[in-house]
């Protein structure tokens, strides 16, 4: 292990510190102030000798490596206190003993707590304010057992009804892994059922739709078929009413030409047998 020598930065001030570097700058200036005449550029002259040998007298003081005493060795791996030293590592906490009572309470499972109102049936109702007959009503009956006999009859029923409601969703979070996996088992088959369900519930009704829509059509093929068949003999019928009504015209006509001339007839013989037109002039 490499132990630096000690040095108080903050008590030690910057010019006090002496660095080889800088005793290495004053040797050169020195060494150059002594020497008067420059050096020429093609003789190498002595105080470039004496520089380089001023460079390499000049050494930086090397670093102390001391190797670890035992007082070190006693020192890094710090004593055990009193508290260290009085841990126990084999401890245990303190467990209390069960109570050894003439009688234990037997712990309340969970499914007596959820099923504890399943077969409740509530008791009668009591009017607080009347008596149960023959009695008559006195102070003695305005007690607060009759209220409470109310009170706990309402929270029993309040109960009973929450329990019907919501204790199947306790299941999931509080019971153990093997009732988790039926609590799950049973959501996949109700779902599975209410699928299948829904499936042949949408099957039923599309066989119903077409089975409904054959019928429409099939009646309504039928409707066109009578309403064709009244139409043809309709059309039958105003055709000999035509025909008849035809007939009847020219009939009509023929009599009437015939009944004009027959007027005529009659009219001329009357003017002939009338005693006015004795000279059988009138015609």
């Amino acid at each position: 292990m490499t132990v630096l020598p000690f040095l108080d930065v903050k008590a030690t001030p910057i010019s006090c510190v002496e660095s080889p570097r800088l005793a290495r700058t004053r040797s050169i200036a020195r060494s150059l102030e002594s020497k008067d005449l420059p050096s020429s550029p093609l003789k190498p002259s002595s105080s470039s000798s004496n520089l380089s040998g001023s460079l390499s007298s000049t050494r930086t003081p090397r670093i102390k490596i001391v190797p670890r005493t035992d007082d070190l060795l006693k020192k890094l791996p710090h004593a055990k206190t009193a508290r260290a030293q009085a841990h126990n590592p084999i401890w245990k906490p303190f467990v209390r003993d069960l109570p050894d009572y003439d009688y234990l309470w037997e712990p309340v499972r969970r499914e007596d707590i959820r099923h504890q109102y399943d077969s409740y049936v509530a008791p009668q109702r009591i009017t607080a304010g009347r008596p149960d007959e023959p009695y008559q009503m006195s102070s003695t009956f305005e007690s607060q057992d009759r209220h409470f006999h109310n009170y706990k009859r309402v929270q029993a029923m309040q109960q009973r009804q929450w329990n019907r409601e919501h204790m199947q969703y306790t299941i999931f979070p509080y019971s153990n892994a093997e009732e988790r996996e039926m609590y799950k088992k049973k959501i996949r088959t109700t779902l599975k059922d209410q699928m299948e369900e829904r499936a042949q519930t949408e099957k039923h009704e599309m066989d119903l739709k077409k089975r409904s829509a054959s019928l429409v059509l099939e009646q309504d093929r039928q409707f066109h078929e009578e309403e064709k068949q009244r139409n043809d003999a309709r059309t039958k019928l105003l055709a000999k009413v035509s025909l008849k009504n035809k007939e009847l015209m020219e009939n009509k006509r023929e009599y009437d030409q015939w009944n004009r001339v027959h007027q005529w007839h009659v009219e001329r013989a009357m003017l002939a047998d009338s005693p006015i037109n004795w000279s059988k002039t009138l015609t």
